[in-house]
Parts: structure tokens; sequence; C-alpha cells
């Protein structure tokens, strides 16, 4: 698949900003190849790769900071790691995954519009039940869809008290470098990967995250370049989702 140069400058971009944060980029990576017209079966395996080396670079940033917490991030993952695998062994149409695609970018793009205001955090241990349930819920997503998830998971830690704004992004990235790995085993045997365009854009999207996740780390001011970013996002997502409804 021939990619153009502003679309590898695109992948780039989206690897500076989303590792600010602590994120891979999976969803818009996922929406930039489904608008070149790769195959949506072929989409999740290119996203999952390019997920797990930008977040495993916020990872280790963010590490290095004192940022991360294991035992607020494990009882996610002890739910989300085989719902990852068995969500990368579901078999979805075109039309649900260019839906489920375009709901994660909207979220996507609702959290870099928001700025949260950090709460005080809280003093009990958040309930491991419901910790499970959304543990599940965005393991299944992430093997689906290909995301990692850790943009849905940093605004509940936060709202829900459970950890800082540099915490979430600590936590996020841990959580999706791992599902990252587990829905990319569920893809393994299931067809070829496509070397070719992973060889081109792995690097690419490996130099954005860590140019972007040592400018996240170093509060470097963003908000309005993140801005700007969510409103591409909510366009694409609204493009995607024209085509679906």
């Amino acid at each position: 698949m021939e990619i153009a140069p502003f679309i590898i400058l695109a992948f780039f971009m989206v690897a500076v900003f989303y590792s600010m944060a602590g994120f891979g980029g999976g969803s818009s990576y996922a929406a930039l190849l489904l608008i070149l017209g790769m195959s949506h079966t072929e989409i999740p395996k290119v996203s999952l790769v390019m997920n797990i080396a930008v977040a495993g670079t916020a990872f280790y940033v963010y590490f290095r900071g004192g940022h991360f917490h294991l035992k607020k991030i494990l009882p996610y993952l002890v739910a989300s790691l085989p719902m990852a695998f068995v969500g990368a062994n579901i078999p979805v149409s075109r039309e649900l995954f260019c839906g489920l695609l375009g709901v994660a970018l909207l979220v996507a793009s609702t959290r870099l519009f928001w700025v949260f205001k950090t709460p005080s955090l809280g003093t009990s241990s958040f309930s491991w039940k419901i910790c499970l349930v959304v543990g599940a819920f965005l393991g299944l997503l992430s093997g689906v869809v290909g995301i990692g998830g850790g943009i849905f998971l940093s605004p509940f830690l936060v709202l829900t008290r459970q950890a800082s704004i540099k915490e979430a992004s600590a936590q996020a990235s841990f959580f999706i470098v791992l599902n990252s790995i587990s829905g990319l085993l569920g893809h393994v045997g299931q067809g070829a990967f496509p070397l070719e365009t992973l060889l081109l854009l792995v690097p690419v999207v490996w130099i954005g995250g860590q140019i972007g996740s040592r400018l996240g780390a170093f509060r470097l001011p963003q908000l309005g370049l993140q801005r700007v970013l969510a409103s591409l996002i909510l366009l694409v997502a609204l493009r995607i989702l024209g085509g679906v409804l």
C-alpha cells in the first residue's frame, strides 16, 4: 500500500500528541488506515503494533518520573487481558468495525477537548467488581478494533479519584501496552501481517512517541495544539460514522 508523505506526517503528529498524555493513538491510526483503504481485518494488526511502540515509550518516561503504581492498574488488567485476546478472535463486519471505531474516536476527541482539574484522591480502594467489569469491556473493545483502551481508562481513573492526571497517564500507557500485546497475539494465525506498512510506519510513530512523551512529562504548554488535534479527530469520527449510519 502506497502512503503519501503527508499521511506519514499525520501518523507522526498523532503519535506526538497522544503520547503527551500517555496514550498510544490506536484509534486514530486505525482511522487513517481505514481512509487509506486498508482492509478492516488488517487494520488492528498494524494499529496494535504502533500502539505498543508509542505507549511503551510513554510508559518508560512516566515510569521514570515515579508516576506508575501497579496496584492501581492490576484489577483492570486481570479482566482486560484475556478479553483483548478474545476480542481479536471475534469476526466483525466492516460496518460494525467502522461504527465501533467511530465511537472510539468520538470519545478520544472529547477526552482531548476536556481539560481535567485534578480532584483530591480518594482514600479508600475502588471496588474490584467495578474494576473487573470496566477492564473486561475495554479489553474486548481493544481486541476487536485494535486500540489499547487507555484513552477510556485514563479519565475514569481521574474522575473516580483513583489517580492524579500524571498517574493516570502512567497507568493508561501500561494498560495500552499489555492490552495491545494480548490483542496482537489473538491475531496471530489470522492471515499475514502487512510487514511493508509496519516497517514504514512503526519507526515514524516511535520517534513521535519519544518526542511527545517527553513533552508531556515536562509540562510544556499543549492545550491549544491538543484541541486542534481533537477537532481533527472529531471530523474523522463524523466522516466514518456518516458512512455507517
